[in-house]
């Protein structure tokens, strides 16, 4: 050799030494294939059997929903909540199933805060079902009209239930309406109050 530094390039190896550069990473990519090849097929996942009810169910629950009763209270007070509602009503001993009482609008909201009055929000009207209608009917009866608070220290004792029972009324009928009244205000053709004429759903 003639002592000139070879025309071949050189690399660094993981020691630090110099080492030649292979013309070709060939082998590595081929055994990085080979392991690609080598990885298994991911598995189909089972598919969980679907639930069928049982006749007998269905029938329970057709008789269950036909035994419930609506109850349409066309006032909320200021500070009743859906809790003190079934604390007031529990004395009539028929579970509560559900209650709804719709908030009053941003345009009501702005105008009342801005006469000075509570930034609590308020509810306009609202709907109770009980798990009985004879209850329902009961209740309807004996209380409209009737003060809300038995003590004069209440806050609800100058209030008055404004109760009406609703026949042929569920609350399948009161969930789809809602539904329909959310279509209208953002198209702006009515509110929650106009899409119902007395608690009833509207034909």
């Amino acid at each position: 050799m003639d002592g000139r530094p070879s025309s071949k390039r050189r690399r660094l190896n993981d020691d630090g030494d110099a080492s030649p550069l292979t013309t070709s990473s060939r082998p590595v990519i081929d055994e990085h294939i080979q392991t690609l090849e080598e990885t298994p097929p991911k598995k189909p996942r089972k598919k969980k059997p679907r639930k069928v009810l049982q006749e007998g169910t269905v029938t329970d629950s057709r008789s269950a929903l036909a035994k419930t009763g609506v109850l349409y209270l066309s006032r909320i007070p200021p500070r009743l909540t859906p809790q003190k509602i079934r604390q007031l009503l529990a004395p009539f001993g028929s579970p509560i199933l559900r209650i709804f009482l719709a908030p009053e609008s941003n345009e009501e909201y702005a105008r009342r805060t801005k006469a000075g009055g509570s930034k609590k929000r308020r509810f306009t009207e609202g709907w109770i079902e009980f798990e009985d209608k004879k209850v329902a009917k009961r209740v309807a009866e004996s209380l409209n009209a009737e003060r809300m608070g038995a003590k004069k220290g209440d806050f609800l004792y100058d209030d008055l239930w404004c109760l009406k029972y609703l026949p042929k009324f569920k609350w399948h009928h009161l969930t789809e309406q809602i539904g329909t009244q959310f279509c209208c205000e953002i198209n702006g053709l009515c509110s929650l109050s106009e899409c119902f004429e007395g608690g009833k759903v509207k034909e």
